[in-house]
């Protein structure tokens, strides 16, 4: 039990709002307990735990909470245990009224589950994985960052749509599941979108989590500037997964195409002015290849637009 509580405390951080799919990857496995003056109803709810890598019923003996998230804060409402066929129920539950969502989560092999289940149903299903170190059935689908200048600075944002097809969570044996490398005097603007704070370690120029990826899909975003870049800022991704898709997009007004032996200049995206990027891409990179660009300011374009803009203004105001 002291154990399962303090892998709550670790993780309750990172609860947020839950879709109707199956996980969040970075939500969390909590137990705490407050008193409500919100109005309640009682309902029954149950289950069953399903093991999605083997495809059978879960363990016996696995501890299910069932946690509303509501004005009255985040609190535990049941707990029970599985029977042997990783069946689980909650009868005579006192229920907060609102628009609070309501989630089942259990801990399996150290890693956290979580699933909105539909209150009054007894057939609720909270899938678990076993653990692995089997990268091979983790991609991402596409990476793309975007550079603009933005008050003499450089402003990258980076998103990345990591996808585990396979039916096992994946745990790094050596270390990281995720790492971001920064390009050097790189700053954050603010925390990467997408990971546990807990569970995450920051230096001056890479960012690491130590997060499980569970099956399925996530968005990972991160934002971050140069204060004083030079003309030209060399930049380089190491690829943790085999990549389908990596796109790096320069503003068409400020800065230069991306010049990149590995990546393919595809000419110019956007509909309107102040959004047209130059854009490099490449795909079907394989774990552990280096993909390096170089990224250079357009003072000259850059001082046409400020020209264009001021222009526009006064055409608008007359």
């Amino acid at each position: 039990m002291i154990q399962l509580d303090n892998c709550v405390r670790n993780l309750f951080f990172s609860l947020s709002i839950v879709s109707s799919t199956v996980f969040v990857p970075h939500h969390v496995f909590a137990a705490h307990h407050a008193n409500s003056s919100v109005a309640i109803e009682t309902v029954d709810l149950g289950g069953r735990v399903m093991n999605g890598t083997h495809n059978k019923p879960g363990p016996g003996g696995l501890e299910v909470r069932l946690i509303p998230l509501g004005k009255a804060g985040v609190r535990t409402l049941g707990v029970t245990k599985t029977s042997n066929e990783g069946r689980f129920q909650f009868s005579n539950l006192k229920v907060p009224e609102g628009k609070g969502h309501v989630l089942l989560v259990t801990l399996y092999q150290g890693v956290p589950y979580i699933v909105m289940p539909r209150m009054g149903s007894r057939s609720n299903r909270l899938p678990i994985y076993a653990v692995g170190s089997d990268s091979s059935k983790v991609h991402v689908d596409s990476h793309q960052i975007l550079v603009r200048v933005e008050k003499e600075k450089l402003v990258f944002r980076e998103s990345l749509r990591l996808n585990n097809f396979g039916n096992t969570t994946y745990v790094s044996s050596g270390g990281g599941t995720l790492t971001f490398n920064l390009p050097r005097g790189a700053k954050l603007l603010q925390f990467p979108e997408g990971l546990n704070q807990k569970l995450v370690k920051i230096t001056s120029e890479r960012i690491e989590s130590s997060e499980p990826i569970l099956p399925g899909t996530r968005q990972i975003n991160l934002i971050y500037s140069i204060s004083s870049p030079s003309s030209k800022v060399s930049v380089e991704r190491r690829m943790q997964f085999h990549t389908k898709q990596f796109k790096v997009m320069t503003m068409e007004f400020g800065m230069r195409e991306p010049i990149s032996s590995d990546l393919d200049y595809t000419g110019v995206f956007g509909e309107d002015l102040g959004d047209r990027f130059h854009v490099a891409a490449g795909g079907g990179f394989s774990r552990g290849k280096l993909v390096q660009f170089t990224i250079s300011r357009d003072i000259r374009n850059a001082s046409i637009e400020m020209i264009f803009l001021v222009f526009a203004g006064v055409v608008i105001v007359v």
